[in-house]
């Protein structure tokens, strides 16, 4: 049988309820810089999505009518101001069915990943995670732990893409316990800012069928791009089927 391979790029951005430099929250320059990234998957961090509200709190619809061509879901951490408060994915494959899950740690700040089933072609699917894990040492080690735990009991023979914020400015436990299971990457290319620089957000893959493969060929960050602190990571894997 031929192989042939299937090129995804996939973004991360935590967008940080979208307020940017002049502290208006407003989703528009977040959405003229992903128009120009043209990612097939797109994980945000920090959304709030009001079903139906007024414009200045629907950002996750705001977002997506900015971005044609992307279904969306949402997964909820915590509800704010009438809605949903979390994480958001768009891809522009077809999202088959999506789950949230939680990740919280005792009483800390609720936290969460979601699951979006990917379709790529007739026989293959891929399963995307975009998760936002808290600043806390403790609180993190723990999270990664519950997300390992949920990522055992499932039988799922696709692929898997995990990326979002991971709030992990140095390589600490929770980076080197996902590093166990999954390949990484460490992205270097600083298109912004050419400064040696920690990146809080890390991206990992575990590819768990026989059938196919994923594997990183490019990696590229932006610094700044809408106040100083935001920082976007573009990834673009490659999966070969036979």
């Amino acid at each position: 049988m031929k192989s042939h391979a299937i090129h995804v790029r996939v973004v991360t951005y935590n967008v940080h309820k979208c307020r940017g430099m002049d502290r208006k929250m407003s989703p528009e320059p977040i959405a003229r810089i992903l128009q120009g990234l043209d990612a097939d998957v797109i994980g945000v961090q920090e959304i709030l999505d009001v079903r139906n509200g007024p414009a200045e709190l629907d950002k996750a619809q705001h977002l997506a009518d900015s971005l044609p061509g992307y279904s969306w879901c949402v997964g909820e951490t915590r509800p704010l101001q009438g809605g949903a408060y979390g994480n958001m994915t768009l891809s522009r494959l077809p999202i088959e069915s999506f789950r949230n899950y939680d990740l919280t740690h005792l009483r800390r700040e609720s936290r969460g990943c979601l699951r979006s089933d990917l379709r790529l072609d007739s026989a293959t699917t891929i399963h995307a995670f975009n998760l936002h894990l808290g600043p806390g040492f403790i609180e993190r080690r723990h999270q990664v732990r519950y997300l390992l735990n949920i990522l055992e009991k499932e039988t799922w023979t696709a692929p898997h893409i995990i990326f979002g914020d991971f709030n992990e400015w140095t390589r600490g436990l929770a980076t080197r316990n996902m590093a166990n299971v999954f390949k990484t990457f460490e992205p270097r290319t600083m298109l912004k800012n050419t400064r040696p620089t920690r990146v809080s957000s890390r991206s990992f893959v575990w590819t768990t069928s026989t059938t196919n493969q994923l594997s990183t060929s490019s990696v590229s960050i932006l610094l700044g791009a809408v106040k100083p602190s935001s920082i976007l990571i573009t990834c673009r894997w490659s999966l070969t089927s036979l």
